[in-house]
């Protein structure tokens, strides 16, 4: 299974195109993934692929007070009333445990979907407890890197995790055509990926004097989905 992470209506159509068999939908990467619009979640109705959507309602930690939950629930029944598959979430306490009341009120919203536990489980204090208790609250998937930046660099604890009974361990940090064949050694049947490329932005003119964002960010670089990067991906694990 071939995950690609999306966050615009052209990167959903690009990575239908070039062989995704399911998208996670986000918004916001330089802050790692956040909520989507509704209006990109509309849009995502239109595609033949299954959707995950982020819930994820700020960047940095994954520490949520209970107004972030009330809006994540918000949120979580859009996507029910898009149909879309599934969510992509997590919570954590300031301890870095997965934070069983957040976790219980968000999986009550998402009854009827599928559940990702994204990589706020590579905060977390204790993985093999976390995956555990994961398993116990009925989560489907866990996106991790093994706690290292790249899931190549986080093979050990991988491992660990796929010999355990549990949810399935979907890996990403890193995952590209080059780092596949490691993995797939390694017994990883799901891929999480965000393929992109940069690019300079069309701007011909450029203001260089002001940022919409944080100061000294390169706001005139653009990310797309990087189809031959798809490509060459699928080719490797359907030929595994």
């Amino acid at each position: 299974m071939l995950e690609i992470c999306c966050f615009s209506y052209d990167d959903i159509q690009a990575a239908e195109r070039s062989g995704a068999q399911r998208i996670e939908l986000c918004c916001a990467r330089g802050e790692g993934g956040l909520t989507p619009s509704f209006g990109l979640m509309k849009l995502a109705t239109c595609s033949n692929l299954p959707v995950m959507v982020m819930i994820r309602p700020h960047g940095g930690d994954f520490c949520y007070s209970q107004n972030d939950i009330a809006q994540m629930c918000e949120d979580i029944a859009q996507v029910k009333a898009f149909h879309l598959r599934g969510v992509v979430l997590g919570a954590l306490t300031i301890d870095g445990q997965i934070d069983i009341a957040a976790m219980g009120q968000l999986l009550e919203a998402a009854k009827g979907l599928e559940v990702c536990f994204h990589r706020a489980f590579d905060m977390t204090k204790d993985p093999i407890a976390c995956y555990q208790l994961l398993a116990q609250l009925g989560v489907s998937r866990v996106l991790t890197s093994g706690q290292q930046n790249t899931a190549v660099a986080g093979l050990d604890l991988i491992i660990k995790l796929l010999a355990i009974d549990g949810p399935t361990v979907m890996v990403g940090g890193g995952v590209r055509a080059a780092t596949l064949p490691k993995l797939l050694e390694a017994g990883v049947s799901e891929f999480h990926s965000s393929a992109s490329v940069s690019k300079p932005s069309n701007m011909r003119f450029i203001n260089r004097q002001v940022f919409m964002g944080a100061a000294g960010q390169d706001e005139y670089q653009r990310y797309e989905i990087a189809e031959d990067e798809i490509v060459k991906m699928r080719l490797l694990i359907d030929r595994a």
